[in-house]
C-alpha cells in the first residue's frame, strides 16, 4: 500500500455499497453494517438493477500508515459515471454532476486529467463515501460492449508521479502535434502555390487532401480538452473520428502517386475512400480483435496498391521513384508503430512521438520533395527551351525589322509616288512654257530669215525683240523649273536628318499643292476646294524639313481622300474642302489640316496613331502614315492631336515648340 506512485483503493475487498441516496451516509459514524459489500473497481459489466437504480453510495473505512500523512497526496479516480468524493465526512472533490435523475446527470471524461491534491490529516481511522451515478451505464454496454470501459470506479491516492507523466504526454502530445501541423500546414503552402501555377494537375489536391485529413487527426487529442464528453462520445470521436481522418489521408496515397507519376488511377482506388465511413464504424460495432484485423487488412489493400504503382513507375524508368518510394515507406512505418505497437507493445513515448511525425508528414514530404526535383529538372529544360526560344525570337526580331524597313519603305515610296505626281505636275506647267516659246521662237527665225533675204531691216528688228522677249520668257520658266527641283533636292540632300531653320508656311503650302495635283494626276475626276490660313508672322523654327513635309503630306493626302469619299457618296450641296492653317500660341506652332469629310468614329479614334491600322480598302494604304507622322511629330517634342465629330469632319492638329538655341 505504500507505492508512491499509486495506493489503490478501489480494489480493497472492504467496500460496502447501498443504492438510493442520503447525504447522511457521508457521516463517518453513520452505521453501515447492513449494506452490501461491493468492489467498485474493475466493473466489467453494469451493477445489477437489484441493487440500485443507475445511484447509490460506497463507503470504505480504511487505516493509514503514518508516512501518509508526511508528505502531499493527490486523490486517483478515474471513471466515466460522475460521483462526489467525501473523506472523513468532508466533500473532497466531485466528477462530472451526480444526480438521481438521467436529465441532469453530467458524466465525467477522466482521459488526461491531472490527479486533484487531497489533504489527509492524521486519525485513527478514516473514512471514504463515493456518492455514484451512471445512468447510461446499460445503454454504452449494449452499444458499445467492451469499448464501453469500466461501470464503477478507480480510486487511490497517488503522488505527483502520475500527473508529472500526464502533464509529460500532453507537453508530447502538443510538440508533435504542432511540429506536425507545422511542416504540414509548410507543405500545404507549397502545393498551394504549384496549384496556382498548374491548377489541371490533379496531384497537388490529392496530396493536399492528405494533408487536411493528417492535420484533421493529430488535433484529435485536443478536441477533447472542449468539454466532458461521454464513453460514447469519447468513442465516436477518439476512436471513429481518428480512424475516419487517418484512413481518409491513407486512402489518397494511391491517387497522389499514380497522379504524380501521370498514371491513369485505377477503377479500385476509387472504392478506398468509401472503404473508411465502413472502417471507422466497424471499430465501434465489432469486438475489438476483429476490428484491428480489419484496419490490418485496409492498410494491407492500400500498401498493396501503392507498391504496384511503385514498381510499374519504376519499371517504366521514370525519375523520382527513390524520392516517392522514401515518402511512403517512412509514412508506413509511422502507422504501422501506431496502430501495431501501440497497443501490443510498450514503447517510449518520445520513439513514438516520433513515428507519430514521421506517419503525418513523410507521404506530404516526400511528395513536395518529388514534385519540387520534377520542378527542378522542368527549370532545367525551361532553361534549355529558352536558350532555342530566345535565338528563334532573335530571328523573328531581325526578321520583323526587315519586314518593318520594308514597309517604312513601302510607305516612303507610296508618299514619294504621290509627290513625284504633285511635283511634275508642277514641273509641267513652266515646261509647257518653254516648249511653247520654243515653238514661237523656231517660227519667228524663219520669219528673221526671210526679212533679211529681202532686206526689210525694220522688220527684222521687230521679230528680233519678239524673239529676245520669248527667250527671256523661256529663261523665266526654265529657271521656275529649276527652283522647283532645287526644292525637293533640298528635301532629300544627304544631310537632311539635321534640323534646321525652315519656314513653316512655305513648306505646308508647297506640300499642300503637291498633293492636290499629285491626287489631280492619279485620278482626273477628282475635285475639292482647298485653301490656307496662314499666320504671316509665324517665326521659322528648326525641323528636319524632309519629316515634316512627309506629315504634312499624309495629313493633307488622307483629308483629301476623306472629302473625296464623302462626294462620291453624292449628297446634295456638298462642297469638298480642305483647310491649311497656322498660327503661333503659347505652346509653339500650330499647324492644323482641316476638312469637312465624314469624321472618324469614336470607336476607333484612339487606334488611328496604332502602326498598321488603316480604314482603307485593303491594297489603299499600309496604316504607316499616320504612325510614322506620330512618331516623327514626338521626336520633335511636339504633338500631333486628332479632333474630329462623325458625320462632320476631321481635324489634325501639330503642335511644335520653337527653339531659341542656334
Amino acid at each position: 500500500m505504500m507505492d508512491r506512485d499509486l495506493i489503490s483503493l478501489g480494489s480493497l475487498e472492504d467496500w460496502k455499497f447501498q443504492g438510493g441516496d442520503n447525504l447522511e451516509w457521508a457521516n463517518p459514524s453513520y452505521d453501515d453494517s447492513d449494506w452490501t459489500r461491493f468492489s467498485p473497481s474493475g466493473l466489467s459489466e453494469p451493477i445489477p438493477d437489484s441493487l440500485w437504480n443507475n445511484y447509490g453510495w460506497f463507503r470504505l473505512s480504511f487505516k493509514a500508515d503514518s508516512s501518509i500523512y508526511e508528505q502531499p497526496w493527490n486523490l486517483y479516480f478515474y471513471t466515466w459515471g460522475a460521483a462526489e468524493v467525501y473523506l472523513d465526512g468532508k466533500l473532497v472533490h466531485t466528477y462530472g454532476k451526480f444526480s438521481s435523475t438521467p436529465e441532469e446527470e453530467k458524466t465525467f471524461m477522466p482521459i488526461s486529467k491531472l490527479h486533484r491534491p487531497i489533504q489527509i490529516l492524521p486519525k485513527e481511522k478514516h473514512l471514504l463515501a463515493v456518492r455514484f451515478s451512471y445512468h447510461n451505464g446499460k445503454v454504452y454496454k449494449k452499444y458499445l460492449d467492451i469499448l464501453s470501459g469500466s461501470f464503477g470506479f478507480g480510486i487511490g491516492i497517488t503522488g505527483n508521479q502520475i500527473n508529472d507523466l500526464i502533464t509529460k504526454d500532453e507537453n508530447n502530445n502538443k510538440i508533435v502535434t504542432y511540429s506536425a501541423i507545422s511542416m504540414l500546414l509548410i507543405i500545404f503552402i507549397l502545393l498551394s502555390f504549384f496549384i496556382y501555377l498548374d491548377p489541371k494537375d490533379n496531384t497537388y489536391y490529392y496530396v493536399n487532401f492528405i494533408i487536411l485529413f493528417w492535420i484533421f487527426h493529430s488535433i484529435t487529442p485536443f478536441i477533447f480538452k472542449l468539454n466532458d464528453f461521454s464513453i460514447f462520445s469519447y468513442i465516436l470521436i477518439g476512436i471513429y473520428y481518428a480512424i475516419l481522418t487517418s484512413g481518409l489521408a491513407i486512402s489518397f496515397y494511391p491517387f497522389a502517386i499514380s497522379s504524380i507519376f501521370n498514371l491513369k488511377p485505377s477503377k479500385t482506388f476509387t472504392y478506398l475512400p468509401y472503404f473508411v465511413p465502413i472502417l471507422a464504424i466497424s471499430t465501434i460495432i465489432w469486438p475489438f480483435t476483429y476490428s484491428l484485423l480489419f484496419r490490418g487488412l485496409f492498410l494491407i489493400l492500400v500498401i498493396v496498391f501503392t507498391v504496384k504503382i511503385l514498381i510499374k513507375v519504376k519499371n517504366e524508368k521514370q525519375k523520382g521513384v527513390g524520392i516517392a518510394t522514401f515518402g511512403f515507406l517512412g509514412s508506413l512505418i509511422g502507422i504501422l508503430i501506431a496502430v501495431f505497437f501501440e497497443n501490443f507493445f510498450n514503447i517510449p513515448n518520445t520513439i513514438f512521438s516520433i513515428f507519430r511525425v514521421m506517419t503525418y508528414v513523410f507521404i506530404p514530404l516526400g511528395m513536395a520533395l518529388l514534385i519540387g526535383y520534377r520542378f527542378f529538372l522542368l527549370n532545367i529544360n525551361l532553361e534549355n527551351q529558352v536558350v532555342e526560344r530566345t535565338a528563334e525570337l532573335n530571328q523573328s526580331l531581325e526578321n520583323l525589322k526587315s519586314t518593318q524597313a520594308q514597309l517604312i519603305q513601302s510607305e516612303k515610296m507610296a508618299s514619294l509616288g504621290e509627290l513625284t505626281a504633285g511635283i511634275a505636275h508642277e514641273i509641267q506647267n513652266p515646261l509647257n512654257f518653254v516648249n511653247n516659246f520654243s515653238e514661237v521662237s523656231e517660227e519667228l527665225i524663219d520669219e528673221l530669215q526671210e526679212e533679211i533675204e529681202n532686206g526689210e531691216f525694220d522688220e527684222v528688228k521687230l521679230i528680233a525683240s519678239d524673239l529676245k522677249e520669248n527667250l527671256s520668257k523661256i529663261n523665266h520658266h526654265g529657271k521656275r523649273a529649276g527652283a522647283i527641283v532645287k526644292g525637293m533636292l533640298e528635301h532629300s540632300r544627304s544631310n537632311s536628318r539635321e534640323k534646321s531653320e525652315t519656314d513653316i508656311n512655305a513648306l505646308a503650302e508647297e506640300y499642300l499643292k503637291l498633293s492636290y495635283h499629285g491626287l489631280r494626276a492619279k485620278d482626273k475626276s477628282f475635285e475639292a476646294y482647298f485653301k490656307t490660313d496662314l499666320d504671316p508672322d509665324l517665326p521659322k523654327i528648326k525641323v528636319v524639313t524632309q519629316d515634316l513635309g512627309r506629315v504634312f503630306l499624309n495629313l493633307i493626302n488622307n483629308a483629301f481622300y476623306a472629302v473625296n469619299e464623302k462626294a462620291k457618296l453624292g449628297s446634295n450641296g456638298y462642297q469638298p474642302e480642305v483647310i491649311v492653317s497656322s498660327k503661333k500660341n503659347e505652346n509653339g506652332v500650330e499647324i492644323s489640316v482641316k476638312d469637312n469629310g465624314n469624321g472618324i468614329p469614336d470607336a476607333i479614334k484612339e487606334k488611328i496613331f496604332q502602326p498598321f491600322f488603316t480604314t482603307k480598302p485593303t491594297g489603299s494604304g499600309t496604316g504607316l502614315g499616320l504612325s510614322l507622322s506620330y512618331d516623327i511629330i514626338k521626336a520633335h517634342g511636339g504633338e500631333l492631336r486628332v479632333i474630329s465629330e462623325e458625320g462632320k469632319g476631321t481635324e489634325m492638329k501639330i503642335t511644335l515648340p520653337i527653339h531659341k538655341d542656334s
